[in-house]
This record gives C-alpha cells, sequence and structure tokens, in this order.
C-alpha cells in the first residue's frame, strides 16, 4: 500500500525529498539497529596447533572464551573454520582446566568434546592457570607430543 501511495502523483509521499526517485525508500534510519540475530565477533583468544594424530582436525585451530569458568579457570571453545560450520557442530572442542578434585593424575588441562567429558583428545598436566604453551600429551595417556601447542593471545 506504501508503495502504491508513494507513486500517485500528487500524494503526500511523493512530494518528499524522494520525489525526484519514486518508489525509492530510504532505510537510512534504521542503520543505527541491530538485527538480533547478529552476534558480537569474539576475539581469538588462543591458537591450537601441532596436533598430528587422529583427531587434529578437532583441536588444531582458533579458540574463544567462553562466558563460563571450570575450577576457577577461563574455558576456551575453538571457533567454526570458515566454510565448515556443519561439520564444527559436529565435533565442538573445548579447552578446560581440571582440578585435583577427582585425583592427583587428572589436574591439568583438557582439550575434549565437553568440559568434564570422559572423551577426551588431549591433556597437558600440572596446576597452571593457563593452558600450557607446550607438553601436550594425544592422546591424553601417552607422552607429550613435540610439536603441539597452545598460544595464547596477548590480552583475550
Amino acid at each position: 500500500k506504501f508503495m502504491a501511495e508513494a507513486s500517485q502523483p500528487g500524494s503526500p509521499a511523493s512530494s518528499t525529498a524522494n520525489s525526484a526517485r519514486p518508489n525509492i525508500l530510504d532505510y537510512s534510519r534504521w542503520d543505527h539497529l541491530v538485527d538480533s540475530d547478529d552476534e558480537p565477533v569474539k576475539k581469538v583468544a588462543a591458537v591450537v596447533s601441532g596436533f598430528v594424530g587422529r583427531d587434529a582436525k578437532k583441536l588444531n585451530g582458533d579458540y574463544i572464551l567462553e562466558q563460563k569458568n571450570n575450577h576457577s579457570c577461563q574455558v576456551f571453545q575453538r571457533s567454526p573454520p570458515v566454510g565448515e560450520m556443519d561439520e564444527f557442530n559436529a565435533h565442538r572442542t573445548f579447552l578446560y582446566f581440571w582440578d585435583e578434585r577427582d585425583g592427583v593424575h587428572y589436574s591439568g588441562w583438557w582439550l575434549g568434546p565437553a568440559i568434564g567429558s570422559d572423551t577426551v583428545y588431549a591433556f597437558n598436566p600440572g596446576r597452571a592457570i593457563e593452558p600450557p604453551c607446550f607438553g601436550w600429551c594425544e592422546p591424553w595417556f601417552f607422552e607429550a607430543s613435540a610439536t603441539a601447542q597452545v598460544v595464547l593471545a596477548g590480552s583475550y
């Protein structure tokens, strides 16, 4: 209805500033609005690389901070690779700390599909409050990998 009124000669809509360009709507008044589906862009907080085992594709990549902690430490989640959203949804990976409540041999940083999951991909033992750069075991019960590393961004 609006378009029809705007195109009729002599109507109030046709005598506006846009009268030289009939049937053109000015959407600029809505430019300040943000679509509720749009999420803010999250900064990369860590880069995981150098894993070469069967779970390497699930492990290597950019990680963003989650809005939660686990055992008083930050939780990171692998961000979706460009063009791989469907596969990413099937293979989420979290980087999280587990304290000594289940035994000292379980204390450290873990990479797995869910926080506290029985299925895990890699492990770095210890009590560090941030994920260590080197010393990652893949799978978790093997010796430390010479190539696997977690590099934290300057100020996440």
